[in-house]
């Protein structure tokens, strides 16, 4: 599913309300417990796909609050959102590592090609139109043995969980940051075959776990 009539001024405005009306810092804090669960092992697979040392200069493509980038242990970061509001929270926040915060769109980053050691992004490929140009820039942006660790919804298994909730009327412990806002629906199919021109995937968690793949986490290398 894609939003196809949404040009640039447009996406900007639309992100920015779906950013205020599914605020992913609440989503992290202020969800079900469920929820909270999912979100923390999937903070915990990024960090130790991400693997990041002090020496690293890392980079989150659609930092949104900066609910991953406040765990960063070591190294240098920086963080880019779209959404100007979001931005405001992620400012307000105390990081264990120096960390520059940045408005831009993904698609198009001002820093020089080779820049980073690592590249992470998070829950961010299916809000946006075109995916592949996110897996482009980040491939301009690493050096030549970099990592690029990518996390999205797995939406078939998530539409699924949501039926049999409905069915033992526990439909409220899976509300989320609603398809309202995803532009595309992946599976590990959708996202080899996005990262595919760039990427090559060395490695996949299932987050929370194989037998319940809520969220796809993958690590990559430069093609």
């Amino acid at each position: 599913m894609v939003k196809k009539d949404l040009g640039e001024d447009s996406f900007t405005s639309w992100n920015e309300r779906m950013a205020l009306k599914y605020n992913p810092h609440d989503y992290h804090t202020k969800s079900v417990f469920v929820v909270r669960f999912v979100e923390r092992m999937r903070v915990r697979a990024i960090l130790k796909l991400l693997s990041p040392k002090s020496e690293d200069k890392i980079l989150e493509i659609g930092c949104g609050a900066g609910n991953i980038l406040e765990a960063i242990p070591n190294g240098m970061a920086f963080g880019g959102d779209l959404s100007a509001s979001l931005l405001r929270i992620a400012k307000t926040k105390t990081y264990k590592t120096h960390c520059d915060l940045l408005q831009f769109y993904g698609e198009s980053m001002p820093f020089p090609d080779a820049s980073f050691e690592k590249v992470y992004c998070s829950e961010v490929l299916e809000h946006v139109p075109e995916p592949s140009k996110i897996c482009k820039e980040a491939h301009r942006l690493l050096k030549a043995n970099g990592s690029f660790v990518i996390s999205v919804p797995n939406e078939k298994s998530i539409d699924r969980l949501k039926s049999f909730c409905r069915k033992i009327f526990l439909g409220s412990w899976i509300t989320s940051c609603s398809d309202e806002w995803h532009l595309h629906s992946f599976d590990l199919a959708l996202l080899k075959e996005t990262l595919s021109a760039y990427f090559k995937v060395m490695k996949i968690r299932w987050i929370p776990f194989r037998l319940l793949p809520m969220r796809i986490v993958v690590l990559c290398k430069k093609i």
